[in-house]
């Protein structure tokens, strides 16, 4: 092959690849869904897409996909920084077929999720409702997850990672409404806010096990667990349950939260750190059960009453500064 051959060779290939980012670049920030769309084109305004797997292959990273009508949209799995917004438009509803997740989330270290408005429903067939494996951070807010034969949401990053849970019941599940199991080597934080988590086998669990390397801390702040129990598990359930595999890598702080009618309201399990303030706790077996191996400071402003045993173990006392 001459000189000039291999210049005009090397001119295509520079001049594709020019096509294919020229094309990638020129994705839409902000796409829309509707139950009368179809899955073509671009998902503009006035041709929206009918699905949100197909809407956000349209859309660029870090961009938006909006809601226009209410809908079942599908289940979709989430490999960059995405919105997805239903902002009051009515259920815009989120289901899987038999077994998997609705939503996977298998982004990239430096990828933000933003989900809200969604009903997931798991209809008793999907495993899971929102599956975090990986991204920098996910929120979710004014969602409903519900009726999946596993856990709810399952945040179990490879990265470290943060979360944002606002204004989110999760319901009638088969197994956790809320795992936070992360896996080493990255640390996570995780903040849940006003968040509902009823008749569940177990309301809430935060586990370190996996995390040896890396601190685990959430903040729990104006929630309800409740109803938390299942005749069907060999051992019923608990509100909220910390465990940890490594003395202080596990932290929960827990504020203006009630746990009712569970099996244990606040459970802790291994050398983890739990903190209440201001948080309630009756109708369960047991209000608080504390794990020889772990810490859990009570601020004594506490209502924990009208339970079978309303501590199991000894409390630490916390000071407010």
């Amino acid at each position: 092959m001459t000189k000039s051959s291999l210049l005009a060779v090397s001119a295509g290939v520079i001049l594709t690849f020019a096509s294919f980012a020229a094309l990638a670049s020129a994705l839409p920030t902000r796409t829309w869904v509707s139950g009368k769309g179809s899955d073509s084109g671009s998902c503009s305004l006035a041709s929206p897409c009918r699905t949100f797997a197909y809407a956000i292959a349209q859309t660029a990273a870090g961009g938006e996909i909006d809601v226009l009508d209410p809908a079942g949209y599908g289940a979709l799995t989430i490999t960059q920084s995405i919105s997805i917004v239903n902002d009051g438009v009515g259920e815009a509803g989120v289901q899987a077929g038999s077994g998997g997740a609705a939503i996977t989330i298998n982004a990239g270290a430096s990828d933000v999720i933003q989900l809200r408005g969604l009903t997931i429903e798991g209809a008793k067939i999907s495993n899971t409702g929102i599956q975090y494996n990986s991204g920098a951070s996910l929120t979710v807010v004014n969602c409903v997850v519900r009726n999946f034969t596993d856990n709810g949401v399952d945040i179990a990053p490879t990265n470290g990672a943060m979360f944002f849970l606002k204004d989110l019941l999760v319901s009638d599940n088969g197994a956790i409404g809320i795992l936070v199991q992360p896996q080493d080597p990255g640390a996570v934080k995780g903040v849940m806010d006003h968040v509902k988590a009823i008749n569940n086998p177990t309301g809430v669990k935060v586990d370190g096990a996996d995390t040896a390397s890396s601190p685990v801390n959430v903040t729990i702040v104006n929630s309800s667990i409740a109803t938390n129990t299942s005749n069907s598990f060999a051992s019923t359930g608990a509100g909220l349950l910390v465990s940890a595999a490594s003395a202080g890598q596990t932290s929960v702080n827990v504020r203006n939260t009630s746990s009712d009618d569970s099996a244990y309201a606040f459970q802790t399990s291994g050398p983890a750190i739990l903190r209440l303030a201001n948080s309630e706790a009756s109708g369960n077996y047991a209000g608080i059960v504390v794990d020889q191996a772990s810490t859990v400071y009570s601020y004594l402003d506490n209502d924990v009453t009208g339970n079978t045993t309303n501590v199991s173990g000894s409390l630490s006392t916390g000071t407010k500064q």
